[in-house]
This record gives structure tokens, sequence and C-alpha cells, in this order.
């Protein structure tokens, strides 16, 4: 059972380590900066905190990206664009301001998500050009959702469920098995044992017996010499 156990473990971390591996691949171009996009309503406090944020990071972080904004509640293609992207995502985008970055998205803003925004910029600019995220672009060029990488995760690990189940069945057949083998030669064992304790004891009931044979035929002629002697006597008595 433990190698049942170890094979199973091995091929449940198989399955959950290879899909999720990446290699990221920096890149320092200054053609290469990420797209970060920030649909926003004219009059909105909230995205007039957002644009502040992103204004106040520029200095820093303005290496890394460039701010795309969209004003959705005046610009009818731009509310239109902002029902395509949320499509795209096969979400609700319930109001502005709704900020992405790569594949990660927020659906408003606060001042506290200040550190987790910057760090979602710098990972996606460390992406190779080809692992990079542009949502926005995608909806405007046409691009399904890729869901190869989901449908590819799904299929590996559905084939090492069915190979484990198929290794579990192989091994639980065969340690029964071996068990079956196993018994008779236990019963051998154990018949044999007891025909050896029979054959002692036998052996002790033959000698008992003995004994007491030779002890009765002892007794008896004693008896038998006890009785000579008394007749002898008498005789002489006479």
């Amino acid at each position: 059972m433990k190698k049942i156990r170890t094979i199973i473990i091995a091929l449940l971390l198989f399955a959950f380590v290879i899909p999720f591996s990446v290699n990221a691949e920096e890149t320092t171009s200054e053609n290469s900066k990420i797209n970060v996009y920030l649909f926003r309503g004219e009059g909105c406090n909230f995205c007039a905190s957002a644009l502040s944020f992103f204004d106040s990071i520029e200095e820093e972080y303005g290496q890394y990206y460039n701010l795309v904004t969209y004003e959705v509640w005046k610009d009818v293609e731009n509310a239109e664009l902002l029902n395509q992207v949320a499509e795209y995502l096969n979400t609700t985008i319930k109001g502005v301001p709704f900020i992405i970055i790569g594949d990660k998205t927020y659906p408003g803003f606060q001042e506290a998500w200040g550190e987790e925004i910057k760090q979602d910029i710098v990972n996606e600019y460390n992406k190779s050009v080809e692992e990079r995220t542009d949502i926005v672009e995608n909806v405007k060029n046409g691009v399904e959702p890729d869901k190869s990488s989901t449908n590819t995760i799904i299929s590996i690990i559905s084939i090492l469920f069915i190979i484990g189940i198929i290794a579990f069945i192989v091994f639980a057949r065969k340690e029964k098995d071996n068990s079956k083998e196993v018994k008779p030669n236990n019963e051998a064992v154990k018949n044999e044992k007891t025909m050896e304790l029979e054959i002692k004891e036998s052996k002790k009931s033959n000698s008992t017996a003995k004994e007491k044979k030779t002890s009765t035929k002892d007794e008896t002629k004693k008896n038998n010499n006890a009785t000579s002697k008394t007749k002898r006597k008498t005789s002489e008595k006479k």
C-alpha cells in the first residue's frame, strides 16, 4: 500500500507542478512598455483618485507602462468597448474605474491597492513579449479568449488521474494475489507444527503407557514373590 500512496502522490504533484511552471524573460527595450488600461467616467471621484495615483508613480514606474484611459459615461464607443471587455472576460463590470494590467483586473480603486498595482505592472513588464496579455488589444482585434492552456491543464490532470486509478487497481490486485500465495504456506507451516506436537504427545503417551506397564509387572512380580514366601513359611511350620 505504501507503493500505491507514493505513486498517487507523485502523479498529483506532477499534475499540479507542470501546468503552472513559467519561465519569465526580462525585457529592457523602451518600446516594450506594457499598456495599463483605465476605464473612467467624467466627474467620477474614484476615477480621479486612480488618475492621481498613476500620476504619482509616473516618475518611478513610467519606464514600465503606458497609461491608456477611456471615458465611458459620455463616449458611446468607449462604453461599447468596455462591454466587449466584460464579455471577453466573461464577467459583469458594474462601474468605473475599471483597471486592467495584463490579465489582472481591478473593479474600482483604493489607495490600499497601490503596492499591488505597482507590483503587477513590474511583473507584466518582466514577461517576454510572447507571454504578455493585452486584453483590450485582443478585444479590438477580435481575438478569442485563449482557453487552450486551461483545456491542456484539465486534460493532463484527467490523464494522470486515470493513470493513478489504473496503478491503484493493478497494485491492489497484486497485493491480493500475494496474500493468497502466502496464506497456503502459512497453513502448511501451521499443519506441520501441529503434526510435530501430535507426534510428541503420542511419544509421551506411549512412554507413559510403557512406564505404567513396567510398574504393573514389577508390582505383580513382588506380590507373587511375597505369596510364594508366605506359602513356604506355612509349609515349614506344618
